[in-house]
C-alpha cells in the first residue's frame, strides 16, 4: 500500500484520506557474488508537500527494522521532498532477492559502523570506524590521509590530483555535502588544476556505513565558458604510501575492445583492490594504477596516453578503493540497487510520459482486458540479461538514433525489474553525460555563453535538436542518485534554450518552428518539459513556458493536430507520396486542378498549399505537451494555467489526429509522412507506412482517452499497441490476431525503444475509467459586453453523469464561430476556401482564466472575461467531471466586444 494522491485544487477538490506510506523495495544480487556488508541505494519520488524531515521514515526487512537514510535529491518549491535517495545496509547471499518496506514512521534502528563527519577548521574528516579519510575544504589538493581504523595507510601526495603537469589546489569552486548521514555521506568537490582554465574537475567521494571502501566518482571537465578542445596529459589521482611498501598484484578488465571496467590488486602496506570504470569515447581498456617513488597513482586516461577532451565534454572515471578483501571485483562490477515498486513510482512521477504509466503486470492486464490469448505468457516477455561490461565508446547518433534509448532502458528496468536493462542504462548514461550532451559547467548555457555546436550532428547534439533526447538521463539520475548525470540532464535542457527553437536563438512564440515541422523541436521540448517537471524552479519554468508557446502558437500549426513541415509542403513532394500515379492524375483532371508552384488551384476551393505532416514527431510532441500540462496544471499562476490548457488542447488534437488521419486502416500502420490537402482539401495519406512508426502512438491515444474519456481513443490505442508490437516495420505479424503480441521491449540498436511510447498506454489499458460518460453539454451560454473589453458570460450548471461530480469549466473565445474537431472530409470542405477555414477549431481558440468552480446542477454560473475590444467574438464552454470526462461543446455565444 502507499499514499494515494488527491486530485489537485486546480482540478477541483476531491477529499481523500491520506494513507500510511508503505513502499516495497526489491534488492536482487545479480551476478553470484556474496555481499557481506554493502550499502544499497535507490531513488523514489514523494507526494508534493508531504515530507520535509528525512528522519520521518523507517525500513523493515519483514518484521525487523533496519537502518535507513533518506537523502533529498530534488525538492518542491515549498521545501518538501520531490525525489529522495533511499540508502540502507544489506547482507545478501549470491543470487538472492529480498524485499524491504519503507514506512513514514520515524525509525529507531542505527547502522553498525555509522558514518560520522568532523570538521577541524578547514579539514573535514569522514569516518565509519573502519575506514576514514580527510580533505581540506579551503585548499583541496586531494586526500589529506586515508586510515584503516587508527592506522594511516595513505597520506597526502606531493600532488594529489594532477593533469597536464598541473596540480589541484586552492579554494574549490564548490564544496558541499551532497548526501550526508550515518548510512551514506558523499562530499562533492569541484576545482581547478593550478592556473589551467581547462580541464577542471568534479569529484564525489562517498563513504558508507560498515564498508571498508571509499567510492570516488571523478570527472575531468572541459565545459567552462568558451573552452575549446583541450589536450590532457597524464591525469592522475595520487596517494602517498604512509609506511612500508605497496606491491602490485593481479589485474584485469571486463574484456573486449572497450571493457566496461578494470581492476588491480595491491598488497604490502595495504590489502587493496582498485576497481575502475571509465566513461566517454577513447576507452581501449586502459585501467591502470601503479606505485612509484612511494606513491600510488590511479591513472584516469581511458587510453593510457594523452587525449583530447572535446569542447563541452567530460571524461569520467569511477573508482573504488576496497580494503582487506571486503568487496570482490564481481560485486563492484554489479553494485546492488534498491528498486521501488513500479506502482508507487508511477503514482508520483511520470518519467517523461505521465503519471499512471504501466508495469509489466499492467501490460498483461491490458492484454487480458482486450481478450487477447496468451496474455501473461513468459515467452513473450522481454529478457534483458545481466551484463556488467556494457560500454558505449561512440555511435553515429544522427544516423542511427531514433529514440531516447536511455529512457527506454530505464523503463525496461522499472517495469520488469530485469537487471540487464539497468546494466545497459549504466553504460549508456556514461556516454550521455560525458560526450553526447554539451555540458555547461558553472554557467547557464545561452545566457552566459554557448558552444560552437553544429547545425547537424553526428555523435553529439546539434542546434536543430537532431536525433537526441534528454528525458532518460533525468530518469536514470533520479533512480540511481548519480550526481553528474543529474547535472548533465539539466545541461541538456539548458541547451534547448539555444537550439533553433529556443529564446537564445532569437525565437519567440508565433514563429515558425522549422522547415521540418515538429521533428527536432519535439526532442528539445521533451527535455525542457522534463527539466521543469523535476526542478520546479523559475529558470526551467521560463524555458518551458517558451516551449509551450512555441508549440501551441507556432506558425504552421494545423488545427487537425500537427505542425506543418514546410520543406514537404508543395504539390511535388505531395505527389511523390502517391503510389498510384494514374489515379492521382485522374483526380487532377476530373477536378480541373491546376498546379502553380507551391499552390493548388481548384475551381471550388480556391488556391491552397498542400501541407506535410510527419507521424512520429507529433507523437513525441504529444508526450511533451502532456508532460507540460501535468507539470503546470496545479499552478496558481494564471500564466501557467493558460499554458497548461493550451498544451492539453494541443495534446488532445494530436490524439484526434491519430484517430482521424494518421493510422492507415487498410495497412494497419501509421504513415511515415503524410501529404495533407492534396490533391483536394482534407485528403490525407500517401507515402510509406510501417509498424515501426505505429509503435510511437499508443501513449498519444491514451492521452486523448485520459483527458476526455472518449472511448474511441481507447479503442485506437489498443489497435496501435497490437499492430505496433506484433510486427517489425512492414513484416507480417509474428503472432495471429486475437493473441497477445510480443511484449514491449528495447532492442539492441538505438532505434528500438518500444517501452517508452507504450508505457502510459498500459497504465490506461490496465486501469480504464470506471465512468466514461461525460457531463451534459451547456446549452444556454449567453455573452454580454461591458466597457473596457470585458465580457459577462452566464450559463446554467449542467448535470454530471453517474456518480461523478463536476470538476471544472473551460471557457474559450475565437474571432470566428467555434467548432469541435471535424471528423468528416465533407464537413471540412464545407468550411474550406483559399487555404483557410471559416470556423475555428476548439483546440485553436483562446483559453481564459478565472472560470468559477462548478456549482450544483441547475445553479446559475457567471464568469467575467477580458477580451480584445472592438471586435466580434465567439465564446463557448466545456465541462470536465472528476473522472476528467469532457462534455461536448456548448452553444456558441456571439458578442460585439466594446
Amino acid at each position: 500500500m502507499f499514499a494515494r494522491r488527491c486530485a489537485s485544487l486546480a482540478l477541483g477538490l476531491v477529499p481523500c484520506l491520506a494513507m500510511a506510506l508503505e513502499v516495497q523495495f526489491t534488492v536482487e544480487e545479480p551476478i553470484g557474488a556474496e555481499r557481506k556488508h554493502e550499502v544499497v541505494s535507490g531513488g523514489i519520488p514523494f507526494e508534493e508537500g508531504k515530507y520535509k524531515d528525512p528522519a520521518a521514515f523507517s525500513l523493515y526487512d519483514g518484521a525487523k527494522e533496519i537502518p535507513v537514510q533518506i537523502s533529498p535529491m530534488v525538492k518542491y518549491p515549498d521545501g518538501s521532498f520531490h525525489w529522495g535517495l533511499v540508502s540502507f545496509p544489506v547482507q545478501m547471499t549470491a543470487k538472492s532477492k529480498k524485499t524491504f518496506t519503507l514506512k513514514d514512521t520515524a525509525g529507531k534502528a542505527k547502522p553498525d559502523n555509522p558514518v560520522e563527519v568532523k570538521e577541524n577548521g578547514d579539514v573535514v574528516e569522514v569516518s565509519n570506524g573502519l575506514v576514514s579519510f580527510a580533505v581540506n575544504k579551503a585548499n583541496f589538493t586531494g586526500f589529506e590521509w586515508i586510515k584503516l581504523k587508527d592506522k594511516e595507510v595513505f597520506k597526502a601526495a606531493k600532488a594529489g590530483l594532477v593533469a597536464s603537469g598541473k596540480s589541484a589546489g586552492g579554494k574549490p569552486i564548490e564544496f558541499s555535502y551532497y548526501y550526508r548521514g550515518p548510512v551514506r555521506t558523499t562530499l562533492y568537490i569541484k576545482g581547478k588544476y593550478g592556473d589551467l582554465k581547462t580541464p577542471t574537475f568534479a569529484m564525489a567521494i562517498t563513504l558508507n556505513a560498515g564498508e571498508q571502501a571509499i567510492h570516488i566518482a571523478h570527472n575531468l571537465r572541459n565545459a567552462s565558458v568558451n573552452s575549446p578542445k583541450t589536450k590532457v596529459g597524464a591525469p592522475d589521482i595520487c596517494l602517498a604510501v604512509a609506511a612500508g611498501e605497496l606491491q602490485a598484484g593481479q589485474s584485469g578488465n571486463g574484456g573486449g575492445k572497450a571493457p566496461g571496467f578494470g581492476w588491480l590488486t595491491f598488497t604490502g602496506s595495504a590489502d587493496l583492490l582498485v576497481f575502475m570504470q571509465h566513461g566517454g569515447p577513447g576507452n581501449n581498456g586502459s585501467y591502470k594504477a601503479d606505485v612509484a617513488n612511494g606513491e600510488l597513482a590511479v591513472h584516469l586516461s581511458p587510453s593510457g596516453a594523452d587525449f583530447d577532451i572535446a569542447e563541452g565534454a567530460h571524461k569520467a572515471t569511477d573508482i573504488t578503493l576496497a580494503f582487506n578483501g571486503s568487496m570482490s571485483k564481481e560485486a563492484l562490477s554489479e553494485r546492488l540497487h534498491a528498486l521501488a515498486q513500479a506502482s508507487y513510482l508511477s503514482t508520483y512521477d511520470g518519467f517523461g510520459v505521465g503519471r499512471g504509466w504501466g508495469s509489466l503486470e499492467d501490460e498483461t492486464e491490458t492484454y487480458k482486458k482486450a481478450d487477447w490469448k496468451e496474455a501473461g505468457n513468459p515467452k513473450k516477455f522481454p529478457n534483458s540479461k545481466v551484463d556488467p561490461n556494457v560500454y558505449c565508446n561512440w555511435f553515429e547518433a544522427h544516423a542511427t538514433s531514433e529514440c531516447d534509448h536511455l529512457q527506454g532502458l530505464v523503463f525496461g528496468y522499472v517495469r520488469t525489474g530485469q537487471r540487464g536493462f539497468l546494466d545497459q542504462a549504466n553504460g549508456w548514461a556514461r556516454y550521455w553525460r560525458t560526450f553526447l550532451l554539451w555540458r555547461s559547467d558553472e554557467f547557464v548555457y545561452g545566457k552566459e555563453g554557448r558552444w560552437n555546436v553544429p547545425k547537424w550532428g553526428t555523435a553529439r547534439c546539434c542546434t536543430e535538436g537532431c536525433h537526441f533526447y534528454g528525458v532518460g538521463i533525468f530518469n536514470y539520475a533520479l533512480l540511481t542518485g548519480d550526481i553528474d548525470a543529474l547535472e548533465g540532464a539539466y545541461d541538456w535542457a539548458e541547451m534547448a534554450g539555444v537550439a533553433w527553437y529556443g529564446p537564445y536563438a532569437g525565437k519567440k512564440p508565433g514563429d515558425s518552428i522549422s522547415d521540418y515541422g515538429s521533428r527536432g523541436f519535439s526532442r528539445s521540448y521533451l527535455a525542457v518539459a522534463r527539466a521543469y517537471d523535476v526542478a520546479r524552479d523559475k529558470q526551467r519554468l521560463d524555458l518551458l513556458l517558451h516551449y509551450v508557446g512555441m508549440a501551441t502558437k507556432a506558425r504552421g500549426r494545423d488545427p487537425r493536430g500537427f505542425t506543418t513541415g514546410w520543406s514537404g509542403s508543395n504539390p511535388g513532394a505531395a505527389s511523390g507520396r502517391f503510389k498510384d500515379k494514374a489515379a492521382l492524375e485522374k483526380i487532377i483532371q476530373d477536378e480541373k486542378i491546376e498546379i502553380a508552384g507551391k499552390m493548388v488551384k481548384h475551381p471550388k476551393y480556391g488556391d491552397y498549399q498542400p501541407m506535410s505532416a510527419s507521424s512520429w514527431p507529433e507523437a513525441m510532441e504529444s508526450m511533451a505537451n502532456y508532460m507540460a500540462y501535468e507539470a503546470l496544471k496545479d499552478s496558481p499562476d494564471p500564466v501557467c494555467q493558460l499554458a497548461a490548457e493550451d498544451a492539453m488542447d494541443y495534446c488532445i488534437a494530436e490524439s484526434q489526429l491519430g484517430l482521424r488521419y494518421i493510422f492507415d486502416t487498410k495497412a494497419n500502420c501509421v504513415f511515415y509522412y503524410m501529404a495533407m490537402d492534396y490533391p483536394l482539401p482534407d485528403d490525407a495519406g500517401g507515402g510509406s507506412n510501417d509498424s515501426w512508426y505505429t509503435k510511437w502512438w499508443p501513449n498519444t491515444m491514451a492521452y486523448g482517452y485520459k483527458l476526455t474519456g472518449e472511448k474511441a481513443f481507447h479503442g485506437r490505442m489498443l489497435e496501435m499497441l497490437w499492430w505496433g508490437l506484433a510486427r517489425d516495420y512492414v513484416n507480417p505479424p509474428r503472432t495471429p490476431q486475437g493473441e497477445a503480441p510480443t511484449y514491449s521491449r528495447v532492442e539492441g540498436n538505438t532505434k528500438g525503444d518500444w517501452m517508452t511510447p507504450s508505457a502510459f498506454a498500459f497504465g490506461m489499458g490496465a486501469r480504464p475509467k470506471k465512468n466514461e460518460a461525460p457531463p451534459a453539454a451547456i446549452a444556454d451560454l449567453k455573452a454580454e459586453s461591458s466597457a473596457g473589453g470585458k465580457v459577462e458570460l452566464s450559463w446554467t450548471a449542467p448535470k454530471p453523469a453517474g456518480d461523478s461530480k463536476l470538476m471544472r469549466y473551460q471557457v474559450k473565445w475565437a474571432k470566428q464561430p467555434m467548432c469541435d474537431y471535424i471528423m468528416t472530409t465533407e464537413e471540412y470542405r464545407n468550411h474550406f476556401k483559399n487555404g483557410k477555414l471559416d470556423v475555428t477549431y476548439w483546440n485553436m481558440a483562446s483559453n481564459v482564466t478565472g472560470e468559477p468552480v462548478p456549482a450544483a446542477a441547475g445553479k446559475a454560473e457567471k464568469c467575467t472575461v477580458e477580451a480584445p475590444a472592438g471586435s466580434k467574438l465567439y465564446f463557448a464552454v466545456r465541462t470536465f467531471d472528476t473522472d476528467h470526462n469532457r462534455s461536448t461543446l456548448s452553444n456558441i455565444a456571439e458578442v460585439d466586444v466594446k
